[in-house]
């Protein structure tokens, strides 16, 4: 209740970090209203929280019927979150050409939800940022595709997906088609688990990319 008085009160907020802080599917749903129509606020980081599929989606159809396209961070993780949230937040992306940095870990994104969401961000116009780590089944053919298709990503995040050095070169040399890729990151994955020539592909994508910084 102080939270949500809080949010009401204060309409020159513009960032608020809410990680990991216990906020269950009824705590949250007593901010949804006032954070969907808050007029400021850009940066939510609201990861480890467990507010389920339900409360999260209710959230996303909040921010559509207030017409928010002030969002420009959103940090999720640790919500409980499957496809249908993935399907909402794509159709959240296709709606707010604003937001610059998505943020998407520990959820039980499947196959469908990932289709959906990688073909948003990868016609999106302005997101640049994205992180999509330790997934329920992660899709490389998918994350390829976004990656050729999204002129605006400068940097991808794929923590903790099992990837493999053969997988990581195909992605590396899917970024000329891309531009603009300067940070890729595989941490905690699984590259160097194969046979030295396989790993040494690896090695030579990243001595053929010219674009990385990262």
């Amino acid at each position: 209740q102080l939270l949500k008085q809080y949010l009401i009160e204060n309409r020159n907020l513009v960032c608020l970090d809410l990680n990991d802080n216990a906020l269950d599917q009824s705590s949250f749903e007593e901010l949804i209203v006032p954070l969907a129509s808050h007029p400021l606020l850009f940066l939510l980081d609201i990861g480890g929280n467990w507010i389920g599929n339900e409360c999260f989606v209710m959230f996303l159809e909040r921010l559509h019927q207030q017409k928010n396209k002030t969002l420009r961070y959103l940090m999720l993780g640790k919500n409980g979150l499957d496809d249908r949230s993935a399907i909402e937040l794509a159709k959240y992306l296709d709606y707010n050409s604003n937001l610059y940095s998505l943020k998407i870990a520990s959820e039980e994104i499947s196959e469908k939800g990932t289709q959906v969401l990688t073909q948003a961000v990868a016609r999106h116009p302005s997101l640049a940022n994205f992180e999509f780590s330790t997934c329920l089944t992660f899709q490389p053919l998918l994350i390829e595709e976004m990656i050729r298709k999204n002129p605006r990503l400068k940097s991808l995040i794929l923590g903790h997906n099992m990837i493999v050095s053969k997988v990581a070169a195909t992605l590396i040399r899917a970024i000329p088609e891309n531009g603009s890729l300067a940070e890729l990151s595989f941490h905690h994955n699984h590259i160097g688990s194969e046979e030295r020539e396989i790993f040494d592909d690896f090695l030579n994508a990243l001595l053929e990319n010219k674009t990385l910084r990262h």
